[in-house]
This record gives C-alpha cells, sequence and structure tokens, in this order.
C-alpha cells in the first residue's frame, strides 16, 4: 500500500460519519422562526429568486439549493427570500467533516493541500451533497414547526425527458454540469422548458447579472453528458463504498427535489 492510500485509509476509517447533520439543521431552524406567510402561494419572479454565488467561489452548489428551496418556500406561501446562499453554504461546510464522500462538500484541509489532488476544488459541494443537505436543512425545518418541503433524489444518466417531466409535475431540479478541459462541475437549477425553441430556463449561480438564463437544449445536453473525470486523481477508496472510480464516471448527475405526498 503506498503512503498516500495508507494516509487516506487511516483518515477514512476514523471518519465514520462525514456529516454533522445538527448544524443544517441548527440553520433551518434560525428559517423556520423567522419565516412568515408572504401572501397567495407560488407568487414569485425569478428574477428575484435568483442569487449569485459570488466570483471565484465554489458556492454553486449551496446557491442553487438556496434559490430551490426558496421557490418551495414561496410555493407554500411562505417569504420566498428567506434562506440566504452564504448562510447555507457556512452550514454546509461547518456540516462537512473532511475527506470522505457522505458529506456535503470537501473542506479545504491540509490532507486535501498535501495530497495536491484537488487544491482547486475544495469546499465544492459533492455529486450527492445536496441530497444529504436538503434532507437535514428540512428535517430541521420540522422539528422547528415549519413546513416539510419533502424528498431529494440523487441519481445519475439523467436524460431529456426526465427534466421535462420534473417540469411537468412541478418538482424542482438541480443537475450538475461539467465544463470541458479539467474546467470543473457546477451546478445549476433547471426550472422551465420551450418547446418551440428547444431550450431550458435555468437559475446559473455563476450569472452575475442575475436573473434566469436560457440555454438550448444542445448546450445543456453537452456539458450535462460530460463525465465529471477530475484529472490526475488517484484510485483511492472512501468510506461510503463509492470509490473514485465511481467519482469520476459520474454524468448526467440530477437531484429530484418532490413535495410531501399528501395523505388521503
Amino acid at each position: 500500500m503506498s503512503a498516500i492510500s495508507s494516509m487516506v485509509s487511516s483518515v477514512s476509517k476514523g471518519l465514520l460519519d462525514q456529516r454533522k447533520p445538527q448544524v443544517l439543521q441548527d440553520y433551518a431552524d434560525r428559517v423556520a422562526h423567522a419565516l412568515s406567510k408572504s401572501g397567495l402561494a407560488g407568487l414569485f419572479k425569478l428574477d428575484e429568486i435568483h442569487q449569485y454565488q459570488g466570483h471565484g467561489t465554489n458556492h454553486c452548489g449551496p446557491t442553487t439549493l438556496a434559490m430551490i428551496i426558496n421557490m418551495m418556500l414561496g410555493e407554500e406561501g411562505y417569504d420566498c427570500h428567506r434562506v440566504k446562499y452564504n448562510d447555507l453554504q457556512a452550514a454546509m461546510q461547518a456540516g462537512s467533516l473532511g475527506f470522505g464522500f457522505t458529506g456535503y462538500r470537501l473542506q479545504g484541509t491540509s490532507l486535501l493541500h498535501g495530497l495536491k489532488i484537488v487544491n482547486d476544488i475544495t469546499g465544492a459541494t459533492l455529486p450527492w451533497g445536496l441530497e444529504h443537505a436538503f434532507a437535514d436543512f428540512n428535517a430541521g425545518l420540522i422539528k422547528s414547526g415549519g413546513p416539510n418541503l419533502g424528498s431529494a433524489t440523487f441519481a445519475e444518466k439523467g436524460t431529456k425527458e426526465d427534466l421535462l417531466d420534473n417540469i411537468k409535475h412541478g418538482y424542482k431540479t438541480a443537475i450538475m454540469v461539467v465544463w470541458p478541459d479539467g474546467g470543473g462541475a457546477h451546478w445549476v437549477a433547471v426550472v422551465d422548458y420551450n418547446a418551440e425553441k428547444d431550450s431550458f430556463t435555468m437559475l446559473d449561480p455563476a450569472n452575475e447579472k442575475g436573473g434566469p438564463s436560457t440555454w438550448p437544449w444542445s448546450y445543456l445536453s453537452e456539458h450535462w453528458h460530460r463525465p465529471i473525470g477530475i484529472p490526475n486523481l488517484p484510485d483511492l477508496p472512501f468510506v461510503d463504498e463509492k470509490n473514485l472510480e465511481d467519482l469520476l464516471t459520474l454524468e448526467s448527475v440530477i437531484i429530484t427535489f418532490k413535495p410531501p405526498k399528501v395523505k388521503k
């Protein structure tokens, strides 16, 4: 076993759970106590929902999730501007415990920098991180008397039909696109579709001008269906039974946010 593999194996064994749900639940508690009914349900503008992740940050995951949560709150008739991306990102970062892949985000730890393989992505949200973060945040809302926003489900190999089906049913959708030539991965929210132009309306955290963006399906498909494939990473094991090969070959990542089932 190499020195790097031995070090990572040792760290992994000591980190059986890579997330601290209570951190996000405490943040959700503060949100729940500040929530107020804003009027009729569903009345919000995408221009107002959009949040910019900040220049040069890896906050696209928390920003996308903040926008989705706010849309879901707005559809329940609550204040749809309550969750701020920077507060959510701080909770997600504090709620992740390091190198393992069961947390929300990769910490910028000395271990990561020592490996010299992820200096440019430390702090980025893991492919399944938004699913975990939403579940823990929602649990905090419920505990504090806030609304139950439902569930989030992570999947890969998403299709155009999946996006259209989510839009049809009113489900919120986050996807991870991957830029070419090692440009990194990026979270965005998909909110609508124009059949005539074959284009999707997106809430892109990197859009510093604000408001929704229009992405032709050809553009979205090209970057969504590209494997994550972070270059030069060694084959290292992680604690939640997903090895690095699993991560590198992930593509078309999609997280679907559904409201709770109505009891008959």
